[in-house]
């Protein structure tokens, strides 16, 4: 996954076009509103348009085909990372730029780790677990310490795993902290790790309204470990506001000592 092959069946179909295809059925099957697809369509094509050669990977959406398939990037090789970071993607599968994303801005010093599960992004159960746990052992390999050097990052249902992992005390063992993307939900019990919420102000499909008074709640019984931040954003504030929470992302990472 390292080095993809440049003639592959999953380069048939360019990402960017079978993201706009998949917004358009979710319309037609009225999972998102004619105002959520056309606010999302312009980030697509925003992202894909600026995508540079070196980063036109295989369609993802291509290779599902392919579950527990890891994507591993190592974007300065010539400096020693600082950490690793897990990436769970939500529901539409992996997507190219949100690796880029990651890998050009302040994270680029880990290691990052995506590994892909299904188009719905669903984590939560055994079958996802066990991808995770593969993925954890796989970023932290060459670490020593390396449950204090590994981050876990989740986006919308993405995000919904990566809390579940914060507040499980078997699970929080193999990871430093846990970031959550558009996505956040009510938990039993008291966080086990550092957890930064990142939520969009105008995100219709994780429903503001109930996403903010949550994390807020998350935030009130976990004073010493959960913060919250909202972004002037909708569901896709991991490409509209790139350089906004990778910048936040980082700076709360170097913050946890």
């Amino acid at each position: 996954d390292c080095a993809p092959r440049r003639f592959a069946l999953a380069r048939l179909v360019p990402e960017g076009e079978s993201v706009r295809a998949g917004l358009l059925l979710a319309l037609a099957a009225g999972i998102t509103s004619l105002d959520e697809t056309a606010s999302y369509d312009h980030t697509v094509k925003q992202a894909w348009a600026t995508l540079p050669d070196r980063w036109q990977l295989p369609n993802a959406g291509l290779q599902l085909s392919r579950p527990g398939a890891v994507t591993v990037l190592r974007f300065d090789p010539t400096q020693p990372p600082r950490g690793c970071i897990v990436f769970l993607h939500g529901f539409g599968g992996m997507l190219t730029p949100y690796l880029r994303v990651m890998a050009e801005s302040s994270l680029g010093d880990h290691v990052i780790v995506a590994p892909m599960l299904d188009p719905e992004g669903w984590w939560k159960g055994e079958p996802g677990e066990a991808v995770v746990q593969r993925s954890l052992a796989l970023a932290s390999s060459g670490f020593s310490g390396a449950a204090a050097r590994c981050w876990l990052v989740g986006l919308s249902n993405g995000a919904i795993a990566a809390l579940a992992w914060a507040s499980s005390p078997r699970l929080a063992r193999s990871v430093r902290g846990v970031v959550l993307l558009s996505g956040v939900t009510r938990v039993d019990g008291p966080l086990e790790v550092p957890t930064r919420v990142l939520l969009g102000s105008r995100d219709a499909r994780m429903q503001i309204d109930r996403a903010l008074p949550t994390a807020t709640a998350l935030e009130q019984a976990n004073p010493t470990r959960a913060t919250v931040r909202t972004f002037d954003a909708d569901h896709f504030l991991v490409l509209s506001h790139a350089d906004a929470w990778t910048t936040d992302v980082a700076g709360w990472i170097a913050a946890q000592r």
